[in-house]
């Protein structure tokens, strides 16, 4: 009698989205139909998803005659769309992407020997939704990923789950809200989602369960990536900094995780921690030097015609009869104001710096950020503050002798 009712009492005690998480990262494949209706447009719409674990996912989204269609198979991600107006494709390797963060990982565990490996990449459909109260809009995105951090490929479920949204139970199925605007229906056995609305005084929007499949696997056709459209435009380039961005962000959580936890280098104490301060700055300073190094070329580029602009100021002076103290003075002077804006930028990157989604509760985040930020500092001065303090000076004495 006592193990029936502790049994009943751990029933009612799990979460039902925990449960159907849990489900849903062990089903071998499903198939699944929507259709597609907003106020925004007469055309119907319509939504196809299909999957087969643990390395093939199809996403398609049509209204009219525009169309996207992505996939995240074996390691690589996939798009064909024109919904743009203009038909756009690409494509990355998201295996080959995540070689190139080896030597990163390679330097994380060789300073946290206990890390475990990094997971597998894992094909997942990624489905947002807010409200944006200044502007009054809801916003709604759904889109194929490829990620390590994978638990569902229901991307629904891990939203649901992101958002702390509690389920009321509704027959068979169940029924979430969220941002109070958006009304979710799931299936309570298998997670698959029923429905979905969305609200806004700009319109709605509304996503319908029109058919599903869980009883045999879709066809291998599916998973192929059929040939662009012709004159489309390749947007491979975009789809890679997308992709690096997501993992090196996830890289970062990683690196936080391993040093900022309870049992991490930055809980011990006296030489240990200073060891383990050292080691986290080492990895950061790695993962850095690849992150920054497109905010740098952006920078370095357009500030050369900011320093090229300071020079010709200095020639004028001295064309109009200005003497050699003057000269040296406005030098320094645009010098000055050179390091000042720049500073200025190193104040609004270090500002936007925040602990990864996930690691707020890490007892040594708080240190771990700190940290980050020196290494963030050392790596601006660095790259961009005494480069372009060289290239300066350097111009000033090429045109001002």
């Amino acid at each position: 009698m006592l193990l029936g009712t502790l049994a009943l009492v751990c029933a009612q005690v799990t979460d039902p989205l925990d449960e159907l998480v849990r489900r849903s990262a062990t089903v071998p494949f499903f198939s699944v139909r929507y259709d597609l209706s907003t106020t925004a447009s007469p055309d119907p719409g319509a939504i196809e998803i299909d999957y087969i674990a643990p390395d093939r996912l199809r996403f398609s989204r049509s209204t009219g005659v525009r169309s996207t269609t992505m996939w995240a198979v074996r390691g690589t991600l996939s798009l064909r769309s024109t919904e743009g107006g203009t038909p756009m494709h690409g494509s990355v390797d998201c295996a080959a992407l995540m070689a190139e963060l080896a030597p990163i990982e390679a330097a994380l565990r060789e300073a946290v020997a206990d890390l475990a490996p990094r997971a597998e990449l894992k094909p997942a459909l990624a489905v947002r939704w807010s409200f944006d109260e200044a502007a009054q809009k809801a916003n709604f995105g759904i889109e194929a990923v490829l990620a390590e951090t994978v638990t569902t490929p229901m991307g629904w479920l891990q939203t649901l789950k992101d958002k702390s949204a509690p389920a009321r139970v509704d027959s068979d199925a169940l029924r979430f809200s969220t941002d109070g605007h958006f009304d979710v229906a799931l299936d309570a056995g298998n997670g698959l989602l029923r429905e979905f609305k969305g609200r806004s005084p700009k319109g709605e929007m509304t996503i319908q369960l029109r058919g599903a499949r869980m009883d045999y696997a879709p066809s291998d056709g599916l998973f192929t990536v059929f040939a662009p459209a012709a004159g489309a435009k390749d947007i491979s380039a975009d789809l890679y900094k997308s992709a690096a961005r997501s993992f090196e962000i996830g890289l970062r959580s990683r690196i936080f995780r391993a040093f900022g936890g309870s049992t991490g280098a930055l809980a011990r104490q006296d030489e240990a921690r200073a060891r383990g301060e050292d080691a986290a700055r080492h990895v950061l300073r790695a993962l850095h030097e690849r992150m920054l190094a497109p905010l740098v070329a952006s920078i370095l580029a357009r500030a050369a015609a900011l320093n090229d602009a300071a020079v010709n100021r200095l020639v004028a002076l001295r064309e109009r009869g200005n003497g050699a103290e003057d000269l040296a003075a406005a030098r320094v002077r645009e010098a000055e104001l050179l390091r000042e804006n720049l500073g200025q930028l190193e104040a609004q990157m270090l500002e936007r710096s925040e602990l990864p989604p996930g690691c707020e509760a890490l007892p040594h985040g708080a240190a771990l950020l700190t940290l980050e930020s020196q290494v963030l500092r050392a790596l601006f001065t660095e790259r961009v503050v005494e480069s372009l303090a060289r290239s300066f000076e350097a111009a000033c004495d090429a045109k001002l002798r």
